[in-house]
């Protein structure tokens, strides 16, 4: 089974098998879906998707990725939440979103934290990619331990990381007033918890304790850091897709392999 987001890796550590998980940008998927928020089972030659988050209808494709608002509305909408209540402008994205006009199908995370970063007013516009994620990261406050409830289904032997409740879960702090910088470090702390519980479902079900981390989300060091420290006290055997390090800016990445 081969996709775009597969064809990145180039895995070096591991010729054995291994988890695979690939938090990145907008890719066209195997199923014609836009992918970015994966887990793989397999060895660099033969794997197999067995997770992804909840695919969300998107507004815009690559407008979504520089304006960050439209993954806001789009999510919003999605889900029923009354976007009207947190976003302004949102006309054209909405009347987009009824007709069906430009939108797709995605699991992203950069899409995720996207719609986070604009509901925080931390980001309407992003001159480059990846700045909403940077943003987000940087005021997320420290020794916050709590994360936004979360379901995980099984539809025909694929897991499915379930969305509402973590939306709901951000809307509901910012109804209350709770500081962006909680809001942002709970929001870190739902995906490092997700990408764990993921990983020991995984693991149990296909006997395999390597998880190969790949894609751009991973240069979020305050994620990064959270997930990796998980993974290792739980005794998983971590490495890093190759020309994903090789390209990484992420000083944690290099601190922890050169250890």
């Amino acid at each position: 089974m081969a996709t775009s987001h597969n064809s990145k890796l180039s895995i070096n550590h591991y010729p054995s098998k291994s988890i695979i998980i690939v938090y990145d940008d907008m890719t066209l998927g195997s199923d014609k879906n836009l992918w970015g928020g994966e887990f793989f089972i397999g060895t660099k030659n033969d794997f197999k998707r067995a997770a992804h988050f909840q695919y969300v209808t998107l507004q815009g494709y690559d407008k979504a990725i520089k304006e960050p608002f439209r993954c806001a509305i789009s999510y919003l909408n999605f889900f029923k939440c009354n976007p009207d209540k947190f976003i302004d402008n949102m006309g054209v994205v909405k009347a987009g979103l009824n007709k069906n006009l430009n939108c797709y199908k995605s699991s992203s995370l950069e899409g995720l934290f996207n719609c986070v970063s604009a509901l925080l007013k931390l980001v309407y516009n992003q001159g480059r990619e990846g700045k909403a994620s940077e943003l987000l990261e940087n005021i997320a406050a420290k020794n916050v331990q709590n994360y936004y409830k979360y379901k995980i289904k099984n539809e025909n032997n694929m897991f499915i990381i379930e969305l509402k409740s973590i939306i709901n879960g951000v809307l509901r702090d910012i109804n209350s007033n709770i500081e962006k910088s909680i809001i942002s470090a709970k929001f870190h702390n739902t995906i490092s918890h997700i990408t764990l519980t993921m990983s020991l479902i995984l693991s149990k079900i296909n006997n395999v304790n390597n998880v190969i981390l790949s894609g751009h989300i991973f240069e979020n060091q305050h994620l990064l850091k959270s997930i990796y420290e998980g993974l290792k006290n739980s005794n998983f055997e971590v490495c890093f897709d190759s020309s994903f390090y090789i390209k990484s800016k992420n000083e944690f990445i290099r601190k922890s392999l050169n250890s």
